[in-house]
């Protein structure tokens, strides 16, 4: 019997971070937030970064429990096997005391935190739903991060353990559709609902921005990227537009956040006096940074075909864009389908710095496409309508009528 579409969902998140921490969890935070505002039971299990005591609050609605959690350190591949077991062991006395869920929601990463939603499927009787935005461990794989034979069948297997034990795959793309389905997931339990962008606080922000960091931003024309420092994104193709472009005085890069590859760009860098990097932001500065900019980039490197949360919050802000990415990949879709930038293939500095001398140089163009990206995403991509979509296929799930 379908249930009725007004009954009141309850759903346990657990995800590996969760506010206040921002970048790609801010889109589990704004649909958690969502959907306590539509009046549904929340709760989040997530870390509490270095701490050693257990953490419970209540914020925007949803009840949020941290655990002790300490990111294991030394050799990259040790430690990421290391901390993809420290969270599920830690996270799942806490879901397995929690009152009963409809539904209980986990990311694909760290690969084995499913395994403690499907134990609470298996014990409470909750839906399992699972959101994937990078696959894994296709993305490792390509990025060159992981190696070992041995290690990549087995992160296969449970990657294929998951799209089978799991009643719902929530992803962003019908490109990513395609990968999950060829790694072994059934299409019938898939469903696509793009990355979006909360316009109402993104109004709030354009109206009241917050003051920047002296020196941040100089004259000229400000080409900003924003967000960690990682392998995924190519960044050297940046720094070497950058030094492409040392002789235009009023051209200048601005390079804000941190990560693993943050040391080895600055080290490129040197020499260049129209490179800046500044540490990350608080959310409502690196709205405004945004704002400010002339310019952003958005780098994926060769063979990721995902797309970053960030790019639909630059199309928000009416930002002009240069996609650094591969042709087949979803953020290429958009910014040729909304016509809000332009795309560079990975590894290119010529043609990127090339893109960038093009845009500087026609002005009325750049903040045309910065107004195509911004009616696209309220026309398709807002909190609001991909929120709805998204509650929906949680009753769907539950076999509520429409």
């Amino acid at each position: 019997m379908p249930l009725p579409d007004n009954k009141r969902l309850s759903i346990l998140y657990i995800y590996r971070s969760f506010f206040p921490e921002v970048g790609s969890v801010r889109i589990i935070n704004e649909i958690a937030f969502f959907m306590a505002k539509k009046d549904h039971d929340v709760k989040v299990i997530t870390t509490a970064f270095g701490s050693n005591r257990v953490v419970q609050f209540r914020y925007g609605g949803v009840n949020v429990i941290r655990v002790p959690f300490r990111l294991a350190k030394g050799d990259l591949l040790k430690s990421s096997i290391l901390n993809h077991f420290f969270l599920p062991a830690i996270s799942l006395p806490f879901a397995l005391v929690s009152k009963k869920s409809d539904i209980v929601e986990c990311s694909n990463y760290p690969m084995t935190l499913w395994l403690v939603g499907y134990l609470v499927k298996l014990t409470k009787g909750s839906k399992l739903a699972v959101r994937v935005d990078d696959l894994h461990p296709q993305s490792a794989v390509e990025l060159g991060l992981i190696k070992n034979k041995f290690l990549i069948k087995l992160l296969s297997i449970l990657s294929r353990l998951m799209y089978l034990k799991s009643d719902l795959i929530v992803t962003h793309s019908n490109e990513n559709k395609r990968l999950i389905v060829k790694n072994g997931a059934f299409p019938e339990k898939i469903k696509v609902i793009g990355l979006w962008a909360d316009l109402e606080t993104i109004q709030k922000f354009t109206k009241n921005p917050s003051e920047l960091p002296t020196g941040m931003f100089e004259k000229g024309f400000t080409i900003t990227f924003a967000g960690l420092m990682s392998y995924a994104q190519g960044l050297e193709t940046i720094v070497e537009a950058a030094r492409l472009l040392s002789n235009m005085k009023g051209i200048r890069f601005l390079m804000i956040g941190k990560g693993p590859v943050l040391s080895s760009l600055m080290a490129r860098a040197k020499g260049l006096d129209n490179i800046k990097f500044w540490n990350f932001l608080p959310q409502e500065q690196y709205l405004t940074a945004i704002m400010k900019s002339d310019l952003c980039l958005v780098p994926l490197s060769k063979g990721l075909v995902q797309t970053p949360s960030k790019l639909i919050e630059i199309m928000a802000l009416g930002k002009c864009v240069i996609l650094i990415a591969s042709r087949d990949s979803s953020a290429t879709r958009i910014v040729n389908e909304a016509s809000c930038g332009v795309v560079v293939e990975p590894s290119s500095p010529k043609e990127l710095a090339k893109s960038i001398l093009f845009l500087y140089n026609n002005e009325s163009l750049l903040r045309e496409l910065g107004k195509n990206g911004a009616d696209y995403v309220a026309q398709n991509l807002s909190l609001e309508i991909c929120g709805k979509q998204y509650e929906w296929t949680l009753k769907q799930l539950l076999g509520h009528r429409k």
